[in-house]
């Protein structure tokens, strides 16, 4: 199964949702691409901290994480 969900910061919305059913299993893989701003739920994740806060609950960061730096919310422009 493959999920694109918005919030690059992880801060709100469906993707917080979803790291919390994909982050204890190792055989997921949550993808980053473009940045994240420092101290959100997405750096800590993507710092592969053992285990993250969401909300209420302490959650165990276990799945696979990949950063695609190849892709980017700004344009590339020769000139």
């Amino acid at each position: 199964m493959i999920i694109l969900a918005g919030s690059g910061m992880m801060t709100q919305g469906r993707s917080v949702e979803w790291a919390k059913w994909l982050l204890p299993q190792e055989k997921n893989a949550v993808c980053f691409c473009g940045y994240s701003g420092e101290n959100t739920l997405a750096s800590e994740i993507k710092d592969k901290v053992p285990f993250v806060k969401i909300g209420k609950s302490k959650i165990k960061n276990r799945s696979k994480i990949c950063v695609l730096n190849s892709f980017s919310s700004h344009a590339k422009v020769n000139l």
